[in-house]
């Protein structure tokens, strides 16, 4: 039993390591999210018991950073578009307000689904990463289609 939970304890620090460093490498933006004055560094996030295989080759890391930065863009494009509704559901008739509220709520939503594919990318590994990079930049393309379609219907 005392194996047990040392086990336990271990995944559970391992977890909320790798938690941690994971979390204060996304983005920086006007909705919350804070970028780290230093990249995870993967060779030492794969020594943890428990952790994840984050260790990556040099053309891999290169190739995460670029899909991260695209995943910035994407973020910030859907950012300023709920800005610019948030903005304009001040102006518009109280019958209206309603309606850019629920549309604002979807579109927060799509952006929480950009927002995963940070953990999704950095816990991506050499043999899986082409599958990974394929699903990002649908998920981006899927998001984007959404958040087109959302702000359509305010326009009709």
């Amino acid at each position: 039993m005392k194996h047990l939970f040392t086990h336990f304890w271990k995944v559970l620090g391992a977890a909320a390591m790798v938690s941690a460093l994971i979390g204060t490498s996304a983005c920086t933006n006007s909705r919350g999210l804070a970028e780290a004055d230093d990249p995870v560094v993967y060779e030492d996030l794969a020594n943890i018991p428990g952790a994840y295989n984050l260790k990556a080759s040099d053309e891999v890391r290169a190739d995460k950073e670029k899909l991260n930065e695209e995943l910035n863009q994407k973020l910030a494009q859907v950012d300023q578009r709920i800005e610019a509704l948030e903005d304009k559901a001040k102006t518009v008739p109280d019958a209206e307000k309603l309606r850019y509220a629920q549309v604002i709520e979807q579109l927060d939503e799509e952006r929480e689904k950009l927002v995963a594919e940070y953990n999704t990318i950095q816990a991506a590994t050499d043999d899986e990463w082409d599958d990974v990079k394929s699903e990002v930049r649908e998920v981006m393309n899927n998001v984007d289609q959404s958040v087109t379609n959302l702000a359509a219907r305010l326009e009709r």
